[in-house]
């Protein structure tokens, strides 16, 4: 099972306008340590980053799955209501899951929630599609020992 972290990196960044502004921007890496994150986030940022930057703590992050799509701009921070049965109390349960989905607005994440579930044997809701802050998703690739950038949003 893959591990979530999220950091935020503090830099200067040159704006439309040609002026220079402090910006933080959040960045979800798949590593095994805070160790890990923070010797992959700076490999990344400096092909990204021009001059110094500065990491603030990562943190772990409960996602279930994360879906990249070539139709989408942002990532979507997607909750999953889903009612299972537990065998060991002979009861229903509410397992809440989160899901982060590339998407171009509210709806086309919402959708795309839907497609993933399609196959789901339980019951399940979708409380909330709401827009993340994520910039960026750095997957671990093993084969190559790499990171690979999943996708890039949009800067507004």
């Amino acid at each position: 099972m893959r591990k979530w972290f999220k950091i935020v990196a503090k830099y200067e960044e040159i704006q439309e306008d040609g002026k220079q502004k402090k910006v933080s921007k959040s960045y979800l890496v798949d590593a095994m340590s805070h160790t890990e994150v923070e010797k992959r986030i700076h490999y990344e940022l400096k092909a990204i980053v021009r001059g110094e930057f500065s990491l603030g703590t990562s943190s772990l992050t409960p996602l279930a799955e994360v879906h990249d799509s070539e139709t989408g701009d942002a990532w979507y921070l997607c909750k999953v209501s889903s009612v299972i049965y537990d065998e060991k109390s002979n009861k229903e349960k509410k397992v809440i899951s989160q899901m982060l989905m590339m998407a171009s607005d509210v709806k086309d994440a919402y959708d795309k929630v839907k497609v993933v579930m399609q196959g789901s044997m339980s019951e399940y809701t979708i409380p909330s599609v709401v827009l993340s802050n994520i910039m960026d998703v750095f997957e671990y690739n093993s084969s190559l020992n790499v990171q690979k950038v999943v996708s890039k949003k949009k800067s507004n």
